[in-house]
């Protein structure tokens, strides 16, 4: 793996035991991919890219109770915590692995992802690689976030520690479609939804996106904090976007059914 891939395994890897206990957007986003499903007639074999602990899996293998059913994520430990969580006997055939990298015999009539898409960079590449694991005919549906992702935490930090925050790291939906359409694939469907989910406070906010493996991860370059600047961050997201019940983080994501020509 890449310094970057050895990065992200590690960062989800230490996030296998807290990543579900999270009130995060992984299942409400799983549950709209699942949605895309109904206008898509696609038989197996499936490929979930990304699979974590399996939130999605368990909903495939629900939706395809029969299917030949391939899940793949980079770190192991996520991997482990969805076989478990599924069953031994759950016939998933699980794979460790970026999947930038996958390689497989099989040509799928389904690859579908959910909040995995936008940590696979160069994404337009990692559209090529994958387009060469669907036959003609099949189908990518996901959904991944994209530019806009949390961005009262970038403004907040911008403003405690400029020097400290670099580009965003999350591609925006046009950049997204245009490596889809390079990868020789026709986009059928898309549209773009803001979630806002809300959390106790500030400091409760950072606990849980880092227990879902998530601080940081957005944007390049970024460094750790010193107390004094945590502390400011914490304050101006309090003050800043507070509500009745606590603060607000917003998430953009991006939804597509792709069929590949």
């Amino acid at each position: 793996m890449t310094g970057t891939a050895t990065t992200i395994s590690a960062r989800f890897a230490a996030a296998a035991d807290t990543y579900d206990h999270q009130p995060g957007i992984q299942r409400h986003v799983a549950g709209e991919v699942l949605r895309l499903l109904d206008s898509v007639h696609a038989a197996p074999p499936v490929l979930e890219i990304g699979c974590g602990t399996g939130t999605m899996t368990a909903m495939l293998r629900a939706r395809f109770p029969t299917a030949d059913l391939h899940a793949v994520d980079i770190a192991p430990s996520m991997v482990s915590r969805a076989r478990e969580s599924l069953g031994e006997n759950s016939g998933v055939s699980w794979h460790v692995n970026d999947a930038r990298h996958f390689e497989s015999v099989l040509r799928f009539r389904l690859i579908t992802s959910s909040s995995a898409l936008h940590w696979l960079d160069p994404l337009p590449a990692t559209f090529e690689h994958l387009a060469t694991l669907l036959r003609g005919g099949g189908h990518m549906v996901f959904g991944m976030m994209v530019h806009g992702t949390l961005s009262e935490l970038r403004h907040a930090r911008r403003a405690v520690a400029p020097g400290k925050t670099d580009d965003d790291r999350l591609p925006t939906a046009a950049a997204v479609l245009a490596g889809l359409a390079e990868a020789g694939m026709t986009v059928r469907e898309h549209r773009t939804e803001s979630v806002q989910k809300e959390y106790a406070c500030a400091k409760e906010f950072l606990r849980a996106i880092h227990a879902q493996g998530v601080t940081g991860g957005f944007y390049r370059g970024e460094k750790m904090l010193n107390r004094t600047e945590l502390a400011g961050l914490l304050d101006l997201y309090d003050r800043e976007y507070g509500t009745d019940v606590g603060v607000i983080a917003t998430y953009r994501v991006l939804y597509v059914t792709a069929e590949l020509k």
